[in-house]
């Protein structure tokens, strides 16, 4: 009995501690039957909007999360990119995506649940700010699926990366 009185407050406390991700996991339906990504987001992404968007010859259908109100001297966002015309996607075309970073952090594949993703992480100085991103890509049904986790701010967090790792790790593509 007395076992219990020290677990059960440790339980509680565990139990009751917020989590800085949503545990049901935003669900983003991607176009043309490629699927539905779930993955858990922090709480402050309360704001998302799709896009088209022209970028090296190639038009991407993007899907972004990022807090309704962002200061001009911090930014936290995600966003999904995946490409509209599926005949010059290949695991080429990913390499090339990733050839403009500067700091290279993580360089490696990993198997995502049953999808193959070359993730790349970097952290750059720029003027007083730290731009830090995590970038996982992968092809889906011949298109170039990217996730791209962006962190701005005037001090380098250091969770960023390894939360955003969390988030891949957890997600879902079904």
């Amino acid at each position: 009995m007395k076992t219990y009185m020290f677990v059960m407050p440790f339980c509680i406390a565990l139990a009751c501690k917020q989590s800085s991700f949503l545990p049901e996991g935003r669900k983003i339906p991607l176009g043309d039957s490629i699927g539905v990504i779930t993955i858990n987001l922090p709480p402050q992404y309360d704001t998302a909007f799709s896009f088209v968007h022209y970028e090296m010859g190639k038009d991407y259908l993007l899907y972004r999360y990022q807090p309704r109100t962002m200061s001009l001297n911090n930014s936290d966002r995600l966003t999904v990119y995946l490409s509209v015309d599926k005949s010059y996607d290949t695991a080429a075309s990913i390499h090339q995506l990733f050839s403009k970073h500067e700091q290279l952090l993580i360089d490696t594949m990993m198997n995502i649940n049953g999808n193959q993703f070359y993730i790349y992480g970097s952290k750059y100085q720029q003027d007083s700010f730290y731009l830090q991103t995590v970038e996982a890509s992968t092809l889906r049904k011949g298109r170039t699926l990217t996730l791209l986790f962006e962190k701005r701010s005037p001090d380098a967090d250091t969770s960023f990366i390894e939360s955003s790792r969390n988030a891949l790790l957890a997600m879902r593509i079904e």
